[in-house]
C-alpha cells in the first residue's frame, strides 16, 4: 500500500493526546455517610468496571476516528504488480500542438482540450510519478523528467508550433530518451505512453519507426481529439502564366484553392494585396476539389515586389494567408561565346529588343569573370568545347545560368558529349539526313505559351538538312519542344538549377536555312526571358531546403532574414557569386514564421515570401481500426485508443491509476464518530 500524500501520517503523533488525557483523566469524588455501606459499595464496584470499559470504548471510536481521518487525507492506494518493481513510474505524454490542434472541438481549440486532458491525467495519477512530456518542438529542453508541478506548469504554457511533426518521429524521440535514462540516470520500474493528437493521415505515419525492446513494459494510449466541423479552404499556390517579368508589362497571377470538405462553397472571397493595391475576386468550389482564378496585374515598379492572398474560412483560419513576392528585373544580361562557324543572328535578335544587355566575344576569350550576372549564355557556332570551358559551362549552369547550345555544321563530337553528359542531356549518336521536317510543336508547354494565336497542325518550316540524333533522347530528362517526323528531336529544354536549350540542327543557310525563319529568333527571344534570374515567388516552411541567389555584397557580413523586428541568420555557403541560405534547419523552423522577409547583406535587396506548410490543410484523420494496426505492425503492444469528442470534462480517462481507497477511511470516520456517539448516549451505568 502507498501515499499520494504520505506526509500526512506525521498527523498520527496526535494520537497521543487523547492517550494521554484518558491516562491521566482523574475524578475528584466525593464522600456520602451511610448507616450501612455494603449494599452501597457493591453496586458501586459494578459502576465501576461499566464506567472504565466506556472510556476505553470511547478512547478506541476516538483514536480509530483520527486514524481514519488522516489516513484519507493521505489517500491510500495499492500498487499493482508491475509497478512495485524497483525504480521508478514514468509517464510519457505527447501533445500534438501543431495548427491543425487550433481547430475548434467541442469545449474550444482541441489543444485546449488536450491540455486539460494531460493535466487531469497527472494530477490524479501517482505521487511518485514522473512525467517526461514533449511536443512537436521534440528540442533539448524537453528531454527532461518532471515532477507534477513542473510538467502543469509546462503545458500550461505550451503554444502551437507551426511544424508538424511525423509520429515515428516523436516514437524515436520517446524511446530514445526512456532507454538512456533508463541506462544512465535512473532504474525505470514501468512506463506508459500517452499520445494526444487529432492523428491526421499526413502526420501520423510510421514509417521509419520500430519499437525497442526495453527492460520494462510499456502501455500505449492513444487518445484523439475530434473535431467539430471537417472543414477548411486554403490557398496552395501560386504562379504567373508570363515568364517576362518586366516592369509595365502585363501579367496574370494566377493561384488555387483548395476545399477540404464535403460541402460546395459558393462565391468564397479571396483578397490581393500587392503593389499598394488591394482587389478582389471570388472563387466557387465543389467538395473536396481544387479551383483556379487570377488577377490581372501590371507591376511598374523594378525590383521585388510583396504581395499578399487571403481569403476567409470560419473554421481553420491558420492557412487563411499566402504570402509572395514578384520580381520586375530592370534588364536581363545576355553573354554570346562565338565559334569559328558562328552567324551573327542570335545578336540581331538580342539586338530588337532594349531591355536585354548583349555581350558578344570569341569563345577563347570567355573566363568566369565575364559569367558573373549573365542570365543566358548562348554558345553560337562552336565546333568544340575544351575541357576547361566545359568545366567553367557546367559550373555556370549548376549555379542557376542557363545556356543556349546551338552547334555548328562539324563538330568534336566526343567534346559535345562530354558537355551534354554533364548538363544531364543524352549525347549525339551521329547525324541523320532524312525525316527532318518539322513535325509537332508543344505548344501547350510554358516555352511557346501566347508566341502562338493558334495552334498548326501544317507548320511551314523549311526542311532541316542535316540533325545530330541523341541516344535515347525520350529517356532523358528533358521536354521535346520540337520534334521531326523521324521522332528525332529539333529543340529541347531541360530545368535543373538553371536551364539548358539544345537546338540539335545548325541553323546555316547551307543547312536548310531555318534562322530565316520568324520562329528562330522568337526561340533566342523566349529562351532568354525564361532565363531571367529571379528568386521563387513564395517558400514553404519545413520544404524549401536551400535558397540560391547571386551575392555581389560583402562577402564577409551573413545574410540576415528580417521581418520587423525579428531577425534570423541561417546556415549559408558562399561559392564565388552564389550564396546558398539553408531555410530548413531545426532552429529557424521552431522560430521563424510566415510573412515577407527581406535578405539584408545582399546586393542588391531581395525579399521572399515565406509560408507555413500545407500538409495539415487537408482534414483527413485516421480511423480506431488503422491506428491500432499500425501500432502492431511496428511491435507496439499493450494499444489503447479512444477518441474526445464530447469535450475535455466528460472524457473518462482510461489510463491505468492506482487502486485508491481512500473513501473508504472517509466512511469509517463517520461510522466511529457515530460509536462514539451511541456509547456515550446508551452506554450508562
Amino acid at each position: 500500500m502507498s501515499f499520494v500524500h504520505p506526509g500526512y501520517l506525521w498527523f498520527l503523533s496526535l494520537l497521543l493526546i487523547p492517550v494521554l488525557i484518558h491516562l491521566f483523566y482523574f475524578r475528584r469524588h466525593k464522600r456520602l455517610y451511610f448507616p450501612s455501606l455494603k449494599y452501597l459499595k457493591q453496586q458501586e464496584q459494578e459502576k465501576k468496571s461499566v464506567k472504565n470499559l466506556k472510556r476505553w470504548l470511547i478512547l478506541a471510536c476516538r483514536l480509530l476516528l483520527i486514524t481514519s481521518l488522516i489516513f484519507a487525507f493521505a489517500q491510500p492506494h495499492w500498487n499493482k504488480s508491475d509497478q512495485v518493481k524497483d525504480g521508478i513510474s514514468i509517464t510519457l505524454i505527447y501533445l500534438d500542438n501543431s495548427y491543425s490542434m487550433s481547430a475548434k472541438g467541442v469545449e474550444g481549440m482541441l489543444l485546449s482540450e488536450s491540455k486539460e486532458v494531460a493535466k487531469r491525467i497527472i494530477l490524479e495519477g501517482d505521487s511518485k510519478s514522473r512525467y517526461m512530456l514533449c511536443s512537436n518542438a521534440l528540442s533539448g529542453i524537453e528531454r527532461k523528467i518532471h515532477s507534477k508541478s513542473t510538467a502543469i506548469r509546462y503545458i500550461d504554457e505550451l503554444p502551437l508550433n507551426r511544424m508538424p511533426r511525423k509520429l515515428s518521429a516523436v516514437l524515436n524521440f520517446q524511446d530514445e530518451y526512456l532507454n538512456r535514462y533508463h541506462r544512465e540516470m535512473g532504474q525505470i520500474a514501468s512506463a506508459q505512453r500517452i499520445v494526444i493528437s487529432d492523428f491526421q493521415r499526413k502526420s501520423s505515419e510510421l514509417d521509419g519507426y520500430e519499437a525497442r525492446k526495453m527492460p520494462f513494459e510499456i502501455k500505449t494510449h492513444a487518445l484523439q481529439t475530434v473535431p467539430q466541423k471537417l472543414e477548411n479552404r486554403t490557398i496552395d499556390s501560386i504562379w504567373t502564366e508570363a515568364p517576362v517579368h518586366k516592369p509595365g508589362i502585363p501579367i496574370k497571377l494566377f493561384f488555387r484553392v483548395k476545399n477540404s470538405s464535403k460541402f460546395p462553397v459558393e462565391n468564397l472571397g479571396v483578397t490581393l494585396q500587392f503593389d499598394g493595391k488591394k482587389r478582389m475576386t471570388n472563387v466557387s468550389l465543389n467538395p473536396f476539389e481544387s479551383a483556379t482564378s487570377y488577377f490581372n496585374l501590371t507591376p511598374m515598379t523594378e525590383g521585388y515586389l510583396n504581395g499578399k492572398l487571403s481569403l476567409t474560412d470560419p473554421t481553420v483560419t491558420w492557412d487563411d494567408d499566402f504570402y509572395f513576392t514578384h520580381h520586375a528585373a530592370k534588364s536581363s544580361k545576355v553573354l554570346i561565346a562565338n565559334g569559328n562557324e558562328a552567324v551573327n543572328h542570335p545578336e540581331k535578335a538580342f539586338m530588337t529588343e532594349p531591355f536585354y544587355t548583349v555581350t558578344a566575344k570569341n569563345e577563347a576569350s570567355i573566363n568566369a569573370r565575364d559569367l558573373k550576372g549573365v542570365d543566358l549564355l548562348v554558345l553560337n557556332g562552336l565546333s568544340s568545347v575544351p575541357s576547361g570551358l566545359n568545366a567553367m559551362i557546367k559550373n555556370y549552369v549548376s549555379n542557376g545560368g542557363s545556356a543556349f547550345i546551338i552547334p555548328s555544321m562539324s563538330i568534336n563530337m566526343a567534346e559535345y558529349n562530354d558537355l551534354l553528359k554533364d548538363l544531364g542531356l543524352a549525347p549525339f549518336k551521329g547525324t541523320i539526313n532524312e525525316g527532318n521536317q518539322v513535325a509537332t510543336i508543344s505548344y501547350r508547354s510554358m516555352f511557346f505559351r501566347g508566341m502562338f494565336e493558334k495552334e498548326k497542325k501544317d507548320l511551314n518550316l523549311p526542311l532541316v538538312k542535316s540533325v545530330y540524333a541523341q541516344r535515347n533522347s525520350q529517356q532523358s530528362n528533358a521536354e521535346n519542344l520540337i520534334q521531326l517526323r523521324n521522332g528525332l528531336p529539333l529543340l529541347i529544354h531541360q530545368r535543373n538549377n538553371g536551364n539548358v536549350f539544345l537546338l540539335t540542327a545548325s541553323p546555316e543557310e547551307s543547312n536548310g536555312g531555318i534562322s530565316r525563319h520568324a520562329l528562330y529568333p522568337s526561340m533566342l527571344l523566349r529562351a532568354a526571358e525564361l532565363s531571367i534570374r529571379s528568386l521563387p515567388m513564395y517558400n514553404m516552411l519545413g520544404q524549401t531546403s536551400k535558397l540560391a541567389l547571386e551575392n555581389e555584397g560583402n562577402t564577409d557580413e551573413p545574410v540576415k532574414l528580417v521581418k520587423g523586428k525579428d531577425v534570423f541568420i541561417p546556415r549559408q555557403i558562399q561559392t564565388g557569386s552564389l550564396l546558398s541560405l539553408q531555410l530548413n534547419s531545426p532552429e529557424l523552423l521552431e522560430r521563424m514564421s510566415e510573412g515577407i522577409y527581406e535578405l539584408k547583406g545582399t546586393e542588391p535587396s531581395v525579399q521572399i515570401g515565406i509560408n507555413l506548410n500545407r500538409d495539415e490543410s487537408l482534414l483527413t484523420y485516421m480511423e480506431k481500426a488503422e491506428m491500432l494496426n499500425a501500432f502492431a505492425e511496428k511491435g507496439l503492444k499493450n494499444v489503447a485508443f479512444d477518441k474526445i469528442d464530447q469535450g475535455a470534462s466528460s472524457f473518462n480517462l482510461p489510463i491505468d491509476k492506482p487502486a485508491s481507497f481512500w473513501e473508504i477511511f472517509v466512511i469509517l470516520a463517520l461510522i466511529f464518530a457515530l460509536a462514539e456517539m451511541a456509547v456515550i448516549k446508551f452506554m450508562n451505568p
